[in-house]
């Protein structure tokens, strides 16, 4: 997308491009990303870049062991759209930290990494969050301009840098159901399942979180569920899998008695066909609302099943039990499956509140006898999947 258009005529005809090597090497040399903010000044443009921290009180730390011969600036190209620039335009960064760019009119709003382009973090002023909320609402944006950003903002709100109502109202505009695909529902419940974890002890919170996704998730549910099977295209399919996944993680009444009659018809005569695409689900539910001997019937057929698709639809169900004694004795059998059944287990359990403590206490306990047993199958890769769910700083003390 950066390539030179139409020789020296085209949008990139003054950009650093011209010399790929150094415009890489600022990518590639340097760790980290940019986070580039705009500011609109009547009818200008202002831009600034800053090494972007997912851990900000982590920069003393970064530059005490880190240097880089750019100062952590970037060779940016920045691709925009105004509420009177339609068709894309481009402005370069070029190692500048602010640069400031003149337009012939005065824009209500500004929209950069138009189409998702660029590899930046994306920062506005209060007033223009607030236009891009409005369009959002609108259907302005297509799906992916509205991932990006649930993206940027709700990881902005993650490190305040700004107030958690932007990404929360950005993510009420999914209840429109203007958008054919699923990605931003894919990214926004990313970033909302971070905020589990930190409210796990207030069961009010949790509570009131699932009721307000239930909300959102309402109409777009109802709409992609109101369609019958022959009729989805490819992509409507992907987006009804999403929104069914969605549904059973906030306990939605409509998807999960569905999917639970489903699972008791197949539990009956497993002959019964599931849909491919929401098997796992349905193996999920049946735990889940189920009793102890489901549960069971899920560890026995670990035991007797040779399909690797079949095997991880199984790990994924027995790692949903509501009951406690029942997980325990999961996390304390983990050791006695191979390699992949007890990751998949593992990390399943990991993304579940009050489950993660216990199953990373089992490995740190246990670590040896893992390293021993598994060798070269307990890879980095897998070990990662644990922590990627912890999120204070008890957590990294640990």
């Amino acid at each position: 997308a950066y390539m030179l258009e139409n020789g020296d005529s085209g949008p990139h005809a003054n950009s650093p491009v011209r010399n790929l090597t150094r415009v890489m090497d600022t990518w590639t040399t340097q760790v980290n990303y940019p986070l580039v903010t705009v500011r609109i000044r009547g009818n200008k443009l202002h831009f600034r870049q800053e090494r972007f921290l997912l851990v900000p009180n982590a920069t003393s730390i970064w530059k005490s062991n880190q240097t880089s011969r750019f100062g952590f600036r970037w060779i940016v190209p920045i691709r925009y759209v105004t509420d009177q620039i339609s068709e894309p335009r481009w402005v370069w960064m070029d190692l500048e930290e602010e640069k400031t760019i003149e337009l012939d009119h005065q824009p209500k709003f500004v929209k950069i990494n138009f189409n998702q382009t660029g590899l930046y973090r994306c920062s506005y002023e209060q007033s223009n969050w607030r236009e891009l909320i409005r369009l959002s609402t609108e259907g302005y944006f297509d799906s992916t301009d509205v991932a990006g950003l649930l993206n940027d903002a709700f990881t902005l709100a993650y490190i305040n840098r700004l107030n958690i109502s932007v990404p929360i109202e950005l993510f009420e505009t999914l209840q429109d159901d203007h958008l054919s695909s699923a990605t931003p529902w894919s990214i926004a419940m990313h970033k909302i399942s971070e905020i589990g974890p930190m409210i796990a002890g207030d069961q009010q919170a949790m509570t009131d979180l699932s009721k307000f996704i239930v909300k959102i998730l309402n109409r777009p549910l109802r709409n992609i569920l109101s369609k019958k099977e022959a009729e989805l295209t490819h992509m409507e399919r992907i987006k009804r899998q999403t929104l069914n996944q969605i549904a059973v993680m906030v306990d939605e009444p409509l998807v999960t008695n569905k999917l639970f009659k489903m699972y008791q018809q197949w539990r009956a005569n497993t002959s019964f066909p599931l849909p491919p695409d929401e098997i796992e689900l349905i193996y999920e539910i049946g735990v889940y609302k189920g009793n102890t001997s489901d549960w069971q019937f899920f560890k026995n057929r670990l035991n007797e099943i040779e399909s690797y698709s079949e095997a991880k639809h199984v790990c994924s169900a027995l790692a949903m039990s509501s009951d406690v004694d029942t997980n325990y004795r999961l996390i304390q059998s983990l050791l006695n499956l191979n390699s992949q059944e007890a990751f998949s287990i593992a990390a399943k359990l990991c993304r579940r509140s009050g489950l993660r403590e216990l199953v990373w206490s089992y490995f740190e306990r246990n670590w040896d006898i893992m390293m021993e047993r598994y060798d070269m199958a307990f890879t980095l890769t897998e070990v990662t999947k644990f922590p990627a769910e912890f999120h204070t700083e008890y957590d990294y003390q640990r």
